[in-house]
């Protein structure tokens, strides 16, 4: 082995005071001053000297070595000049700090907050006291963007309270901050839109974000096509099996007489068809030989005594003669026709007045049955029609609950050694500085922490008042060890309270969901609330009143999520659009019109390894039915007799068309008769006439004072012949 070489600070002899003065003192780390100390050898006078026959190893003399080196450099470490220096500059940074600090923190504020809200901020007035560890912030106004003369919000007073050792180490620890009146959508003098302002970029969600996502929304596509909603058809579907006219179309296959009357219509069409143009031409012979008769008829010969002018009324009155004899079969004919064909009718007739009857009966007995509302389809008739829209909700803001939760995770663990260590480079190894040994508890404290946030205001023109705190936020959760907890309380007037409270625990080793939030909210207003995208549908209510609400919501990273909400509807008014059947409209807005409260409660969760679930339920849905089930019994005798009226209607509607040919085959049975007795009547009458007419004029002749002088010249022989051909020929 080499011989051992010793730094020479080491190469003497020294007292026990000086031993520990000289060497032991200067050095901090105690196995090194273990390592020097058996490098000596104490005398019986108290005097340290090296060991004899001392062998070091060449690790051992480097590591002396080393130690020595440190110790040497120990001599004369305070510099004045660079003291000086230093403290000068420190002086200098603490007087401009001093002189423009309020400036300084105003203007990073104003720039913050317009960054942050994308419209202008005015701060009145900012007070930074450094040893009091203080910050006042005075009347800030923040614009809205979206319209830049109202503000968004407005502070009058801010405190915060921060921790200036934690700052000093370079943490942002705030104790507390005091917000204090709180005011919302004040009016400005001066528009608030910032210069040059640029639009903010959309947000869109990474492909491990979407992926996330995506599968949700599969589900939830899938779940809207299943949950068609009670109300797809309308409410007149539940109605259909006791709307009178839906029960007589039920009817209809049951019904004999529109078979019947589909068979008997066309022979009754082909009788009245067959007998329209004969009736017509006997009408009008028959009417034409009845004037003629009725004027020759109407003469009175009585006060005729001219044989010429009786022998020309004798020509005439045979001429109308041979025209009756000329219609005389026709006439015979239809009249012999029409009663056989009205036979026919007559059976037509009985064979459609029994179908009738038959369906009369059992109409009656389908009504005699029916004594109750079958309300099945109206379990969930209001509330089954929100699960689409609750499920399109859901769907349309699933993303942005994904980007908001993996923001505030992104935030509270901005602080993190890992979080650091991706922004950071690793530093190269150095070498051993001297120092002390330094005993610390253990470190909870992040870089950037608020212990409490105090939130309040009041408006009292506007009845409005904000109180609430905020407690533990920070960008190391997982150092803090604790979660983010927050109460706010909102009177945004005198009648309308809200309240939330949420816990924000984004610790790795956290046992419950990373958001949970309870809100509570009083006297809401409505005004025509109803479904969306089905105020068209048939039933759908529109509801007006006031309403209390509660809703309990758990989310967490992997966005599986439970919620339960409640809304409590207090002096309710319900309006229904006018909808067919009337039958319907009319129970349903009864049923409706009573309903003054009711409850709608969700219940809706996901998990990665189930199924997205979500039920809605409302009592309005049973108290509609047994109101329903109360008025169908009350009128149950009218919902019977407009059955049997409608039945009726549309029994009459069948039968019409076949009654009608009926009805113009007995107008022509009646025109025949009547032309075959006016044909007898008259034709009787010209007989008679022209029989009377012969008698006068035989009278004439015969008693003629110059025909009995003519004749008297006769022979005797031939005097009786003459007379007795006169008395032939008239």
């Amino acid at each position: 082995m080499d011989k051992t070489k010793i730094p020479y600070i080491f190469d003497d002899d020294f007292s026990e005071k000086e031993f520990e003065k000289k060497l032991l003192s200067k050095i901090y780390v105690p196995a090194d001053q273990q390592f020097v100390s058996d490098l000596y050898e104490k005398s019986e006078e108290g005097i340290y000297s090296l060991k004899k026959d001392l062998e070091l190893s060449k690790q051992q003399q480097k590591k002396l070595k080393t130690i020595a080196t440190q110790m040497k450099k120990q001599k004369g470490r305070i510099k004045l000049l660079p003291l000086i220096v230093t403290i000068a500059v420190i002086v200098l940074a603490v007087m401009t700090v001093i002189t423009f600090k309020n400036r300084i923190v105003k203007k990073a504020m104003t720039v913050a907050l317009e960054s942050v809200f994308g419209a202008k901020c005015d701060i009145s007035s900012v007070n930074l006291k450094i040893l009091d560890s203080s910050l006042r912030v005075k009347e800030i106004a923040v614009a809205n963007k979206d319209e830049p003369m109202k503000n968004l919000f407005e502070l009058s007073d801010i405190n915060i309270d921060f921790d200036l050792v934690q700052l000093l180490k370079g943490r942002f620890v705030m104790d507390e901050i005091l917000a204090e009146g709180i005011q919302v959508g004040t009016d400005r003098e001066v528009s608030g839109e910032l210069p040059n302002k640029k639009k903010d970029k959309k947000e869109e969600l990474t492909e491990e974000e979407a992926a996330q996502v995506k599968p949700i929304q599969e589900q939830i596509a899938d779940l809207i096509k299943e949950k068609t909603g009670v109300s797809a058809e309308g409410v007149t579907h539940m109605f259909a099996q006791y709307d009178p006219k839906t029960m007589v179309n039920d009817f209809y296959d049951q019904m004999q007489s529109p078979k019947i009357i589909q068979n008997l219509q066309p022979q009754a069409e082909n009788l009245v068809s067959g007998w329209k143009t004969t009736a017509e031409q006997m009408d009008h012979d028959v009417k034409d030989f009845t004037e003629k008769a009725q004027v020759l008829v109407s003469t009175d010969i009585s006060k005729i005594n001219d044989p010429v002018v009786l022998k020309q009324l004798l020509e005439n009155l045979n001429a109308v003669l041979t025209q009756a004899d000329t219609i005389k079969t026709s006439v015979e004919s239809a009249v012999t026709k029409v009663k056989d064909d009205a036979n026919t009718i007559n059976t037509i007739t009985v064979d459609m007045k029994n179908a009738i009857n038959a369906d009369f009966a059992m109409v009656d007995t389908k009504v005699k049955q029916l004594s109750s509302l079958d309300i099945s389809k109206a379990a969930r008739l209001f509330s089954g029609d929100l699960d689409q829209p609750a499920l399109q909700l859901i769907s349309k803001y699933l993303p942005t609950a994904k980007m908001a939760l993996d923001k505030i995770q992104e935030f509270q663990n901005s602080g993190s050694k890992e979080a650091k260590a991706e922004k950071t480079k690793k530093k190269t190894a150095t070498n051993r500085l001297a120092g002390r040994n330094v005993e610390y508890r253990k470190d909870t404290i992040p870089d950037f922490l608020i212990r409490n946030l105090s939130l309040s205001g009041k408006d009292v023109k506007r009845d409005f008042a904000l109180s609430g705190n905020i407690k533990n936020i920070s960008n190391d959760c997982d150092k803090l060890d604790k979660p983010v907890e927050a109460f706010v309380k909102l009177n945004r007037n005198s009648v309308n309270t809200e309240t939330l409270s949420a816990i924000v625990d984004m610790r790795k080793n956290r046992t419950q969901k990373a958001i949970s939030a309870s809100l509570t909210g009083s006297n809401y207003s409505f005004k025509d609330f109803t479904i969306p995208n089905m105020e068209n549908t048939a039933g759908i209510p529109f509801i007006s009143g006031l309403a209390n609400i509660k809703a309990d919501l758990a989310f967490d990273t992997d966005l599986s999520f439970d919620l339960a909400g409640a809304l409590d509807l207090t002096q309710a008014a319900i309006k229904v659009k006018p909808f067919e059947p009337e039958f319907a409209y009319s129970l349903y807005t009864r049923a409706v019109e009573p309903i003054t409260q009711f409850v709608l409660s969700a219940n809706a969760g996901y998990d990665p390894k189930t199924l997205l679930k979500l039920l809605i339920n409302s009592d309005l849905d049973k108290k509609l039915s047994e109101s329903m089930q109360v008025l169908f019994r009350q009128e149950l005798t009218n919902a019977k007799n407009q059955i049997e009226t409608l039945a009726k209607q549309e029994i009459e509607r069948l039968s019409g068309p076949l009654e009608e040919q009926l009805s113009m085959f007995g107008d022509i049975k009646s025109l025949v008769n009547t032309d075959g007795d006016n044909y007898s009547i008259n034709k009787k009458l010209v007989e008679e006439r022209i029989s009377e007419i012969r008698k006068k004029l035989t009278t004439q002749l015969t008693n003629s004072d110059q025909t009995n002088q003519v004749v008297d010249q006769l022979p005797d022989g031939v005097k009786d012949g003459v007379k007795d051909v006169l008395k032939k020929l008239f």
